[in-house]
C-alpha cells in the first residue's frame, strides 16, 4: 500500500549482480538496530551490483545535470518485522557514483555512504542463431588503477522462480542505509518484477585497497556463488523514513 507519492523516479538498466557467501559475523557491525540479517538456507550473502541510472526526476522534475550515469554498490540482505508485516530489504555498505553532486548530497544531507570516483561501463551484445550473448562491465578508478565487475550471459531472460535463490537476491522492496549517528534511513522502492539472465561467466577485479575495505575485499576475491544480469525498468522511490538507533 502506498502512503505517499514517490519523490524520485528513474530508469535503472543493465544491472550486473555478483553474489558471495560471507560469514554473518562480518556483517553484524553493519546491521542497523531493529533489523536482522536475512538468510538463504542458513547462509548470509553480499552482492556487488552495477547499473546505469537514467532520466531521474524529483517530484517529476528532471534533474538536468544527472540524466545518465553509472552506479555500483556493495549490499547485503536484511529483514524487519513491523506491525504491517515482514519487510525484506537490502543494506547498502557503500555506493559509488561518478557525479560529485550526487555523492555530496548523499553524504552531507542524507548521510549516506556514497563515494565519488570516475566510472565507465561497456555493454557488448552478440546475437547468433539460438544464442543471445551479452557482456556487461562496470569499472571505477581508484588508487591509480581500474577496478570493476564483468558478467556475461548467454541465455534468454526469464522471471526467477518464486522462492528461488535468484528471487531472494533481486525481489526486494526496501532499502536501508546505516548512518554515522547510529540511525538508519528506510525507504521503499517499486518496480515491475525484473527478468534475469543467469551468468555464464563473472568476475570482480580489485585489490585489498579498493573502496570496500580489506575485510570485504578478502571475501570478494573468491569466485562468486552466482551472478546474473537484468535489463531493469523504471523505478519509483518513496520518501525515506528515519529509524532511530539503539540508545
Amino acid at each position: 500500500m502506498r502512503h505517499s507519492l514517490p519523490w524520485l523516479k528513474a530508469k535503472v538498466s543493465h544491472l550486473a549482480i555478483l553474489n558471495y557467501e560471507v560469514d554473518a559475523e562480518l556483517l553484524s557491525p553493519y546491521v542497523p538496530y531493529g533489523l536482522e540479517i536475512d538468510l538463504w538456507e542458513g547462509q548470509s550473502f553480499v552482492s556487488i551490483v552495477g547499473f546505469t541510472f537514467r532520466q531521474p526526476r524529483i517530484f517529476d522534475i528532471p534533474v538536468p545535470c544527472c540524466q545518465a550515469f553509472e552506479q555500483a554498490n556493495l549490499r547485503f540482505y536484511v529483514r524487519r518485522h513491523t506491525e504491517a508485516g515482514l519487510r525484506r530489504g537490502v543494506v547498502f555498505v557503500c555506493e559509488v557514483v561518478p557525479k560529485r553532486i550526487v555523492a555530496f548530497v548523499a553524504r552531507h544531507i542524507l548521510r549516506e555512504k556514497y563515494v565519488y570516483l570516475p566510472m565507465n561501463h561497456h555493454i557488448t551484445c552478440n546475437e547468433k542463431p539460438g544464442q543471445r550473448q551479452t557482456r556487461i562491465e562496470y569499472q571505477w578508478y581508484h588508487h591509480g588503477r581500474w577496478h570493476g565487475i564483468q558478467v556475461q550471459a548467454d541465455h534468454d531472460p526469464g522471471l526467477p522462480e518464486p522462492g528461488s535463490q535468484d528471487a531472494f537476491f533481486i525481489e526486494r522492496d526496501w532499502g536501508y542505509t546505516l548512518r554515522p549517528d547510529g540511525s538508519c534511513l528506510e525507504y521503499r522502492f517499486e518496480h515491475p518484477r525484473w527478468q534475469i539472465r543467469p551468468a555464464s561467466a563473472a568476475a570482480f577485479t580489485c585489490d585489498q585497497g579498493d573502496i570496500f575495505g580489506p575485510d570485504f575485499g578478502a571475501c570478494l576475491f573468491k569466485e562468486p556463488g552466482s551472478a546474473f544480469i537484468s535489463e531493469g525498468s523504471e523505478i519509483e522511490l518513496f520518501p525515506p523514513h528515519v529509524l532511530l538507533g539503539k540508545t
